[in-house]
């Protein structure tokens, strides 16, 4: 019979061995499969390129540091740059996270960090303190190809050196044109990227991740970008996904899709503030080709989920295009579905006409014979007239009609929206000739989110304007009133608030394998934060601390019925657990773990929820194990008990949830 150890019996803990990490400088280029682990940290010196088809794996815990630049006129600072043909596999987890930093941030792991890094105040005066990640791959580019997209296209990103800095060229590759956006260049998951965006040139400033020519094969996934210089994320070309990307008070634009960028997004969340050099401009910026504006392929990018925040709906911004939430720039398009924009101070969309000559018409391109472009694997550009057009699950995105054709009047599309307290234009009628006081130039259309603009430009179909003054659509939003300037954030809960416009959807997403089902708008649903745990706004405490969930009755210290193990009467091969309810009330339901007696750290999750129920029966795993039960909450679970030292036990290898907190119990 198996042998089960209930857990009010005494265990006696195993204490880990600390190990104290080494630093290695890393000074040229990786040409071979490497791997780098949390049992060491690594400083970049100077622009480190993965060249020669070499494979750079980061395992959970790592901390990679960037060197500043050496001096004023020099622009050396410390970035990693994954070229063409090779790969990177940054495998952090929500428990231990890769950390991208400086070379001072001692906010790491168990510790707290000391000023600056200790706190989101003392934070904001640190920003372009080292590079930021760039990947690279073959996919198509929009660059100098006005007739048709070219394989043969290809790029040099500006700041690096011809040849590892090259993006695009897909031809290059035996067998991979004309699928070049099917390419993968890596994997990222859990990676919080902290005050990059140093200058590679006067007054140009690196981006926190750069994603250039990469294809939908590279799983980009939970990803944070702190406090850059420059924009926080910047696409060009190719066609890669991301998911669960936030962006936390950049220097520039949030996102900056440029050069034919047709790929995927969803659960984006961006912050905008006040950093040293300037305030966050706009959430995204979405830009055609290059060289000429018509270069092909056209951009496409399909965008669902978004939150946003922005310097603040009564902040008297007065800059043009300053704080504005989207800038279509010429020939960018694509579609921004079920998105949250709250609390800006300009424009809710400027979308840019010719570049020579007020926008009084809707003079952009022409496209004979088609209203789009399909979504989805197929090669670029395959054109559309509608969905039955493309191969499901694709679908015809429209995009850049001439307004002299009366059945194609829809340019791009901004569907299914909510945005709450744009102030400066909260009442301004879409009219060009004003354009310049809301915020967008002369070139551009502008207007507010429920009103029809400029006819025939439809942008805005199934939109809700919400003006200041109404109820905030999500639970938490409180900022430091200052006399002068912009009124910083101190606490944010980006979660719909209950009754909120954001707790409904009219655009349910793509069924193609990438799109999670959302029926809500925003980067959020009503019950959790998937930035909680792992990344740097929650560890500088941006969120609210969760209740606590405390932990169960042991006995002692804890009144109530301790866990108690039995083997099931029925049927002798299962286990009966029965335990008193949490010391909290902010426990509403309880998850089981399971380890092996010997190796008392070695517990991990089995049951996540018992329906709020205090008994359970379950089918024991082979072999002699103990048993834990763990109150959670909607955010956070609580303390897995104490030993027979009266240590508390360690967080379970999988949890249920992302947070531990043993607060708020005798």
């Amino acid at each position: 019979m198996r042998s089960l150890v209930p857990v009010l019996f005494s265990i006696t803990a195993v204490a880990g061995l600390a190990v104290e990490a080494g630093t290695i400088n890393v000074t040229g280029n990786i040409a071979v499969d490497t791997l780098w682990t949390p049992n060491d940290e690594y400083i970049l010196n100077g622009t480190i390129y993965v060249v020669n088809g070499a494979t750079l794996t980061v395992n959970p815990g790592t901390v990679i540091r960037g060197r500043p630049r050496s001096g004023p006129a020099q622009y050396d600072a410390g970035a990693l740059v994954v070229s063409r043909g090779s790969r990177i596999r940054i495998l952090g987890t929500a428990v231990d996270p890769v950390v991208m930093t400086d070379l001072n941030d001692d906010n790491i792991g168990a510790a707290a960090g000391t000023p600056p890094y200790d706190t989101a105040g003392t934070a904001s005066s640190i920003t372009g303190q080292w590079g930021g990640l760039v990947v690279l791959g073959h996919g198509f580019i929009a660059v100098n190809t006005q007739t048709s997209p070219n394989p043969n296209r290809q790029a040099t990103l500006p700041g690096l050196s011809a040849g590892p800095g090259d993006y695009g060229g897909c031809a290059q590759v035996p067998g991979l044109n004309p699928h070049c956006d099917e390419e993968s260049s890596g994997e990222i998951h859990y990676l919080t990227i902290r005050y990059g965006g140093a200058e590679y040139a006067p007054g140009a400033f690196s981006s926190g991740l750069t994603l250039a020519g990469t294809g939908r094969g590279t799983e980009v996934d939970h990803v944070e970008v702190f406090q850059p210089a420059g924009d926080g994320l910047t696409l060009r070309g190719g066609a890669a996904r991301v998911q669960h990307v936030a962006v936390i008070r950049p220097g520039d634009d949030g996102l900056d899709l440029d050069e034919g960028y047709r790929g995927g997004m969803q659960f984006v969340y961006v912050q905008q503030g006040d950093v040293p050099g300037g305030a966050s401009d706009k959430v995204f910026e979405i830009g055609g080709g290059v060289s000429p504006p018509e270069s092909q392929p056209y951009a496409t990018p399909v965008i669902y989920n978004v939150t946003a925040i922005g310097l603040g709906g009564q902040d008297p911004d007065t800059a043009p295009l300053g704080n504005t939430a989207i800038r279509f720039r010429t020939n960018g398009g694509g579609g921004v579905f079920n998105g949250a924009f709250l609390d800006f101070s300009r424009s809710t969309a400027c979308v840019a006409g010719d570049p020579n000559a007020p926008m009084t018409s809707a003079n952009r391109l022409t496209l004979p014979g088609a209203a789009g472009q399909c979504t989805g694997p197929a090669s670029p550009p395959n054109f559309c007239m509608n969905d039955s057009q493309c191969t499901p699950p694709s679908f015809c995105l429209p995009f850049f009609i001439d307004s002299a054709n009366a059945s194609m009047t829809r340019q791009l599309v901004l569907e299914s929206n909510t945005f709450f307290c744009f102030g400066q234009t909260d009442q301004t009628p879409g009219n060009p000739a004003s354009a310049q006081a809301a915020g967008c130039s002369s070139q551009e259309h502008y207007g507010t989110i429920n009103e029809t603009t400029v006819p025939p430009l439809q942008l805005f179909p199934a939109n809700e304007h919400v003006p200041c003054g109404s109820a905030l659509p999500i639970r938490i939003l409180d900022r430091m009133p200052v006399a002068f300037g912009v009124d910083p954030i101190l606490v944010v809960d980006p979660r719909p608030a209950p009754g909120s416009p954001l707790l409904f959807d009219d655009r349910p997403t793509p069924d193609d394998g990438f799109f999670h089902p959302a029926p809500y708008r925003g980067a959020f649903d009503p019950e959790s934060n998937w930035l909680r745990s792992w990344s740097t706004s929650d560890r500088l405490d941006f969120f609210p601390v969760p209740e606590p969930t405390g932990t169960l009755p042991n006995g002692n210290d804890v009144p109530g019925n301790p866990l108690e193990i039995k083997v099931n009467v029925a049927d002798p091969n299962l286990i009966d657990l029965t335990w008193g309810a949490s010391c909290s009330t902010g426990a509403d339901d309880y998850s089981i773990h399971e380890g092996i007696i010997g190796s008392f750290s070695s517990h991990s999750a089995v049951v996540c929820s018992t329906g709020g129920a205090l008994s359970w029966t379950i089918t024991p795993g082979a072999g002699s194990h103990y048993y834990l039960v763990v109150p959670v909450g909607p955010e956070s679970e609580g303390g897995y008990g104490t030993d027979s030292s009266g240590a508390a036990r360690p967080a379970s290898t999988v949890r249920c949830r992302p947070i531990t907190l043993n607060r708020g119990c005798p």
